[in-house]
């Protein structure tokens, strides 16, 4: 930790913001700075005659202060003691229906923490009311104005009591857990601020004789700060490429990245400084675990003893969206400094590895299921036919996907069956046969 004190700062921060405590932790420090200021704000002049307005709305007397707050308070600890219950609950449902990947991007939702924030920051701010509530000098001092606002806090915490119920209902929903990911997956994948792509085989080619860098930590690879490692590049009027994909496993002394050139120990510690390794998959960070998330979810959906087809080609059709999109930034990520000169290129899933990877599964399940095998047809259909991405999809590796999909059904297929999945591979043919592929019907 010690020798790198940077990775575990951002290690720390990126867990800190990923985690359901955050925006929580930042409510709660907001309502205790609001309550000093309130206080403070309470003997002002605009004060007073705010007072004289609300005066109908105020409460007299010390003792009258001390049992509303009271009750406030722990009528919303109740509460929260609830939602939190409820968290737990869907947590829960969510890891055994779904996929247990799905869990963070549920405990991470906003809204929830939103309504936790407001809840906590609402029991701070009402106890250091009934602190500052007692005789001075002067007399008994009541902070009217400032418990009328911790009154309204707890009447919006009420208010998003009943939020949380509706959302947390729905949340539990198959369809909205799909669209959330899906969401989360879109965003993170069109977010990338790229500069360029280039093709795969031509950045292999030129890096091939450059020097490698081995990797000085084990564990997950899934984060760098692309931005300083340019900036170091320039610095150093160097090249780099990152050679390993983020999400794999690797141990201290694997090769992580490739450098045009020789360069001194203490440049490659500034650089290995910029890799952040930990175990959590977060969409936010790499968009490959959403769609490995909605590829597992459709597997589940398609295991005996969930046997749900409709949630599989649910998943299919957002999975198809998510192709298209990925297509438009098919290539090796390219990043260019200030004079436009590529200092860094980013090795990535191409679209047929992810495909292959990620729908392999939901074959292997649903073979059996001809309206999913259809489905999966009609995916590939839809991404040729798909005029955003005309040109830019590799017929010949579509071709051999294609090929696996025959492979695989051609004996789980029989009868009206094969009727069925021969009008979608025509369909497909047809597309296809301007560039000489013919996938076989089956007989």
């Amino acid at each position: 930790m010690l020798k790198r004190p940077y990775q575990y700062l951002r290690k720390t921060y990126l867990a800190f913001i990923n985690s359901i405590i955050f925006i929580p932790s930042v409510m709660a420090f907001l309502s205790v700075t609001f309550s000093i200021l309130m206080m403070t704000f309470e003997d002002s002049e605009l004060s007073n005659e705010a007072k004289e307005v609300l005066k109908f709305a105020l409460v007299i007397g010390a003792d009258n202060a001390r049992f509303l707050l009271n009750a406030f308070i722990g009528g919303i600890i109740s509460l929260m003691v609830f939602n939190f219950s409820m968290v737990m609950v869907v947590l829960n449902q969510a890891a055994t229906a779904f996929s247990p990947r799905v869990v963070p991007g549920v405990l991470t939702n906003k809204s929830y923490q939103v309504v936790l924030g407001t809840y906590l920051g609402t029991i701070l701010y009402c106890l250091l009311l009934i602190v500052n509530i007692g005789k001075t000098e002067e007399g008994i001092y009541i902070p009217q104005l400032s418990i009328f606002v911790g009154m309204c806090l707890g009447v919006l915490s009420l208010i998003l009591f009943i939020y949380f119920i509706h959302s947390i209902s729905r949340s539990v929903q198959v369809d909205n857990i799909i669209l959330l990911v899906y969401n989360k997956t879109f965003k993170e994948l069109k977010s990338k601020e790229v500069s360029k792509y280039q093709d795969y085989q031509t950045v292999f080619d030129k890096v091939a004789s450059w020097q490698t860098i081995p990797s000085n930590q084990s564990g997950y690879f899934r984060e760098c700060n692309r931005k300083k490692l340019v900036k170091v590049a320039k610095k150093h009027d160097i090249k780099l490429f990152i050679s390993l994909k983020e999400g794999s496993f690797l141990v201290i002394g694997t090769p992580l990245l490739k450098v045009d050139k020789e360069i001194k120990q203490e440049v490659m510690d500034e650089i290995l400084e910029e890799f952040i390794f930990y175990d959590n998959e977060y969409i936010q960070d790499n968009y490959v675990y959403g769609i490995k998330q909605l590829s597992e979810i459709a597997t589940k959906a398609l295991s005996p003893g969930i046997n749900d087809p409709e949630t599989a080609i649910r998943t299919i059709n957002y999975m198809t969206l998510l192709f298209i999109e990925k297509a438009l930034r098919e290539g090796v990520y390219c990043y260019t400094d200030e004079d436009d000169n590529t200092r860094l290129w980013e090795e990535t899933y191409s679209l047929y590895n992810l495909m292959y990877r990620y729908i392999a599964p939901i074959l292997y399940y649903g073979k059996d299921d001809v309206m999913v095998v259809e489905r999966l047809f009609s995916m590939i259909e839809s991404l040729l036919l798909a005029q955003r991405i005309e040109g830019k999809l590799d017929v010949s590796k579509i071709n051999s996907l294609l090929l696996e999909f025959h492979k695989t059904i051609k004996d789980n297929t029989e009868g009206e069956q094969k009727n069925y999945i021969n009008k979608a591979i025509l369909r497909i043919n047809l597309l296809m046969q301007k560039s000489g592929f013919q996938l076989p019907f089956l007989e």
